[in-house]
């Protein structure tokens, strides 16, 4: 049953995204950055940009925050020139932004040789890797009730269950860390015996964590098949930052364009798409087609170390350093 969805909070940066999504106002202000001071938040793939109006959107494949260019300010011509000509290739950008907002202050490009080093740790869709699924572990759970008691072994390593231990899961904070959220889920099936493949939504994403609304540029969980009786097997997502039990993909997906999220009744939300990758997969870039792997669980951590202690929808207090993305 999907979560009940009431006394819903929205961050005033959340606020400003679906305003824009609505097209109620062509005229919005985010979180104000009274000194105008920049961070460099990390060195992101772009995977997607979207010029609408005023703003630009960009989705990077290491986070699905999305992140804005006001373009009532500057046009920002070659930044977005430096997003576009990186897309499809596999090219990190140091991004800069105005502090504790998801506005885009500047792009710088990295050198040739982190563009090798950035590379050297991806793998394509035909890597062997990929296609080689753990024989020792079963592909299809028995039934459903054996899913749910799985299920429950999740939700009780989740950070609100643990006392925000180190390594928990971070459902309570559905901002960001799907990735790594998905990963560890990965790890906790695997020690109980099954495989499972990764499901990813890509779109103008909105969806409520049950407290509160959060747009993304893409969301992941893990996918699983289950006998539903002797006949029929059926695909179930893992994700409790959602739902406090599997569902299938189609609820889900809707369940990341959520019309509970959305004020202006007449709005409707644009296509997503969506693709299913093998559970070995930590991040995925759709523009290449290509995929970073996170085999030891190093970067699945520290990012979960990383917002452990955050919750809500609004945006984290800091991204998760480099070596914890790429």
């Amino acid at each position: 049953m999907e979560k009940y969805y009431s006394k819903l909070r929205f961050p005033l940066w959340y606020i400003v995204v679906l305003l824009v999504l609505n097209s109620c106002s062509s005229e919005s202000t985010y979180i104000k950055n009274e000194n105008n001071s920049t961070e460099e938040i990390a060195k992101l793939a772009p995977f997607n940009i979207k010029v609408n109006g005023n703003k630009a959107t960009v989705g990077f494949v290491q986070t699905p925050v999305p992140f804005e260019f006001d373009l009532t300010v500057n046009n920002h011509h070659s930044d977005i020139q430096l997003i576009k000509d990186a897309i499809g290739k596999d090219i990190p950008l140091r991004i800069f932004v105005y502090s504790r907002t998801n506005k885009i202050a500047k792009v710088v490009p990295v050198t040739e040789q982190e563009i090798l080093d950035y590379r050297k740790n991806l793998v394509k869709a035909d890597d062997e890797i990929l296609n080689r699924p753990d024989p020792s572990l079963l592909s299809i759970f028995p039934d459903e009730a054996t899913l749910m008691n799985v299920y429950t072994i999740i939700t009780n390593n989740s950070c609100v269950s643990t006392n925000f231990q180190d390594g928990c899961l971070t459902f309570q904070y559905a901002t960001d860390g799907c990735n790594a959220r998905a990963h560890k889920m990965k790890q906790l099936l695997n020690a109980n015996g099954y495989n499972c493949q990764k499901h990813y939504i890509f779109g103008d994403l909105l969806a409520s964590s049950g407290t509160c609304c959060t747009p993304w540029v893409y969301h992941t969980a893990p996918l699983v098949l289950v006998r539903i009786n002797s006949e029929v097997v059926e695909e179930r997502i893992l994700d409790p930052s959602l739902f406090a039990m599997p569902v299938t993909p189609q609820v889900w997906r809707a369940a990341c364009q959520n019309m509970i999220c959305v004020f202006n009744p007449e709005f409707e939300f644009a296509p997503a798409t969506y693709k299913t990758v093998p559970g070995i997969v930590f991040n995925f870039n759709p523009s290449s087609m290509s995929f970073s792997l996170d085999s030891d669980y190093f970067k699945t951590d520290c990012t979960l170390d990383v917002y452990h202690n955050e919750s809500g929808c609004g945006l984290p207090g800091t991204f998760p350093p480099e070596n914890c993305q790429n």
